[in-house]
């Protein structure tokens, strides 16, 4: 399912609430967004590898051979580079703090990169205008630095739909540090390409077994035989290679990964809307002024007691969460106790250069999976309550509890969608997930930068007149448990943004359900008041829209 076809869900769903005259003022803005934003959507394509691996060079060729990217640049310089199809050509310069200055080809190699987060460069190249909604990034080196790199991956994770991992085939294997990295981005996409490059630098021989070693070795590390290509730059097809390996990446599968949930979550909500009408029309006004108040009152019993539930998990993300957090972070670090002892004996840098890239996929990984149980079981008991009909005696009563209700279904559907997706839990559905956790591990890696160098220069005094297992000791014991520490009020504050945000959407998309049933139920009310309804006629109308919207959502979820 492409852009159109996922909008054209959308505007056929407002269609029917039209004919229908449902009343969509609280749904019309959700529609109006979520359309933007999936026509507005572009995946993009990162290319990764270590500092000088030909990433620069690679896509230079695709480009058309010329020196568009500067190739052999200083890790100083490295930045996030975006590439874009433009009929005039420029550079954006974006700053830290989103302010965008432009510049011309020409300019921007003589510029400094610090204070800036990427360059977008547009270009008039046709094969940057066949990709269509694949944005290639050529992505400093995962050792350029701590604060090149970090910066860099932070703003791409959740916005990366697949990455093409370039290995230099001149070093004849693939390194531990290239292993490690590739263990991280299979956390944020199963979308992964390979280029070997630098065949030209090797003997013909010598490269075919450099080449399938290495395939061997990504083989297993996968679990599955990679994508891959192996080529260099200076040969004549090798533009003509790298776009065939684009070519296995769909930017409409991408799409559907990001949108298909919560376009289902709104389709939901409007057929919830119209199953509301058609239970509720052989009422009388009478009887719709009582169901239009159970469910006002359910409403309310379902907010008070998310109040309590939310001091229960409240408690959790400032007390247990850090502490488990914490206890996994430390765990990663004692498991790489080698690579931290003979990267300190390197020097501090080094040692930062470690201590950071073994935090930052455990940091990610393990506050991903706690947000995520703590708020699906939030999101659980909340379902759990707004079945419960707060009101028992009466007929009407009985009817409205024989309705189908919206929440048990959109959570064994967000159930069932996130097993078939491959989401992690049923309430990413709900809420944007990975998105707000990485945003938040941005400023824990900035802090590790500011912090790390204080805390490494009580190694100096060991580095050189120690014995190996004094420094491990003292790794163990004095600089593992400062960094957890250090580390420790800054999660609980990141933890209090996560539970505001998370909150506000989760509780927005249940109060949105509600609100919509009653606005549902008053409309139909005035109608009956008017006696302006023929009751079979739009009970006719209302279960072919209802079944209409049930097929776009089944053609949704197998797309």
């Amino acid at each position: 399912m492409n852009k159109q076809e996922l909008k054209n869900c959308l505007t056929e769903t407002e269609d029917i609430l039209n004919q229908n005259e449902i009343e969509s003022d609280i749904l019309k803005p959700r529609f109006a967004a979520q359309k933007d934003a999936i026509k507005n959507f572009s995946a993009n394509i990162l290319f990764v590898g270590s500092f000088s691996a030909g990433k620069s060079a690679l896509i230079n060729s695709f480009l058309g051979d010329e020196e568009i990217l500067k190739e052999n640049i200083s890790p100083q310089t490295a930045i996030a580079t975006e590439l874009f199809y433009g009929d005039v050509e420029k550079v954006d310069r974006v700053r830290d703090n989103g302010e965008i200055i432009s510049c011309n080809l020409s300019e921007v190699e003589n510029l400094s990169v610090e204070g800036f987060r990427k360059h977008v460069y547009y270009l008039n190249r046709p094969v940057l205008k066949n990709l269509r909604d694949l944005i290639l990034v050529d992505m400093p080196g995962f050792d350029s630095g701590i604060e090149a790199h970090n910066k860099a991956l932070m703003q791409y994770i959740e916005d990366a739909a697949a990455y093409i991992f370039v290995i230099d085939l001149e070093k004849g294997t693939v390194g531990k540090s290239s292993l490690d990295f590739l263990q991280e981005i299979k956390q944020y996409s199963e979308s992964i390409a390979f280029v070997l490059t630098k065949r030209d630098k090797l003997l013909p021989t010598d490269a075919d077994k450099v080449a399938q070693n290495i395939e061997a070795v990504l083989s297993a590390s996968l679990g599955t035989n990679p994508r891959l290509i192996v080529t260099s730059s200076r040969e004549s097809d090798c533009g003509e290679k790298l776009g065939e390996l684009l070519k296995n990446f769909s930017a409409d599968e991408l799409l559907m990964q990001k949108f298909a949930g919560k376009t289902i979550i709104l389709l939901r909500q409007a057929v919830q809307s119209m199953q509301m009408q058609l239970s509720a029309l052989d009422f009388n006004p009478h009887d719709l002024d009582f169901a239009i108040q159970n469910q006002e009152r359910k409403k309310e019993s379902v907010i008070n007691t998310a109040k309590r539930e939310k001091k229960k998990l409240h408690d959790n993300l400032q007390l247990e969460v850090p502490n488990k957090i914490l206890h996994d972070v430390e765990t990663a670090l004692k498991n790489q106790i080698g690579t931290l002892v003979h990267s300190a004996q390197q020097g501090g840098d080094a040692f930062n250069t470690a201590i950071s890239n073994i935090i930052r996929p455990i940091l990610i990984q393990s506050t991903q999976q706690h947000i995520d149980a703590t708020f699906d079981s939030y999101v659980g008991k909340i379902v759990s309550l707004s079945q419960n009909d707060p009101i028992n005696a009466d007929a009407v009563a009985y009817k409205m509890r024989n309705a189908v209700d919206v929440f048990g279904k959109i959570a064994e559907g967000g159930k069932m969608f996130a097993k078939m997706k491959k989401f992690k839990q049923a309430y990413q559905i709900f809420s944007t997930g990975l998105a707000v956790t990485t945003n938040l591990i941005a400023p824990w890696l900035e802090l590790i930068v500011i912090f790390l160098p204080d805390i490494v220069g009580i190694l100096n005094d060991l580095l050189g007149q120690s014995k190996e297992e004094k420094l491990k000791n003292h790794i163990e014991t004095e600089i593992i448990p400062q960094i957890c520490e250090k580390l420790r009020p800054n999660i609980r504050e990141a933890l209090l943004q996560v539970e505001e945000e998370r909150f506000a959407e989760i509780d927005a998309e249940f109060q949105i359900t509600l609100d919509s049933e009653i606005a549902a139920l008053q409309q139909l009310k005035e109608e009956k008041e008017r006696n302006f309804i023929n009751v079979e006629q739009k009970k006719s109308a209302l279960t072919a829209g209802i079944n209409r919207i049930e097929e776009i959502i089944h053609d949704i979820e197998i797309a």
